[in-house]
């Protein structure tokens, strides 16, 4: 009974991690458009898909992210961006299709976890123990799923939008869309590495607890009815 209930509790917990790399490749590929060059100036090219198509919801979004961020290009750093964006746009697709292969291992992890912790919720409500501080965990661990999944989605499309980008009519567009990506990339780090942190230093010590209070009760039984089968033989 011991082992078992051990095993259960452990295999609540089992997940694996996959790591996201940084985009250091586009970082270096774009070279440095942030200072030293000066006079500034804003580019207001229209900005266009790389196959000339118009996509209106990126348009859109790299209009806004241009707006917002308030990127205004030299005339050096224009020509530096148009220079080497097309490369960049390269490493920018291999790190989207290696981000599309790995995200759904990631995310279907997360929630077979939630699955497996839910289903042995009830499991422990079966033994009659207290599984209030649990389940709150939980319901915060859940937030901190959809909390990653939404972030992840938001890097992949700003992952998009730089390969999509006409970068080389559009500098601006492009680099608009580099700094948008650089702290979704951020987010989504923070959002798996506070998820594991959360796994390993809030749910597993509550899992802990719990199979400790199980022993215990089990460990009594036993004794309990180990005592009453003496008492029956004596008899």
């Amino acid at each position: 009974m011991k082992q078992r209930a051990s095993k259960l509790i452990f295999t609540a917990v089992t997940v694996s991690f996959f790591a996201i790399g940084p985009l250091t490749y586009a970082e270096a590929n774009t070279a440095n458009t942030s200072g030293g060059d000066a006079p500034k100036t804003t580019t207001t090219t229209t900005t266009t898909t790389a196959s000339g198509s118009d996509d209106a919801a990126m348009h859109s979004r790299l209009e806004k992210e241009k707006s917002d961020l308030k990127i205004k290009l030299s005339t050096t750093e224009t020509e530096k961006i148009k220079g080497k964006c097309k490369t960049s746009q390269g490493v920018v697709k291999t790190e989207g299709d290696h981000v599309g292969s790995k995200a759904p291992g990631r995310t279907k992890a997360y929630d077979e976890m939630v699955t497996k912790l839910t289903a042995l919720v009830e499991k422990l409500k079966a033994k009659n123990v207290d599984v209030t501080e649990l389940q709150g965990e939980i319901a915060t661990l859940q937030t901190k799923v959809a909390l990653f999944k939404t972030d992840l989605a938001a890097y992949q499309m700003t992952l998009a939008d730089l390969k999509g980008v006409d970068c080389t009519t559009d500098p601006t567009a492009f680099k608009a869309a580099l700094e948008t990506a650089r702290p979704a990339l951020n987010k989504v780090i923070a959002d798996a590495t506070d998820i594991k942190t959360y796994v390993s230093g809030t749910i597993k010590p509550t899992l802990q607890k719990i199979r400790a209070a199980l022993e215990v009760t089990e460990k009594s039984t036993s004794t309990t009815e180990g005592s009453s089968n003496t008492s029956v033989k004596g008899n």
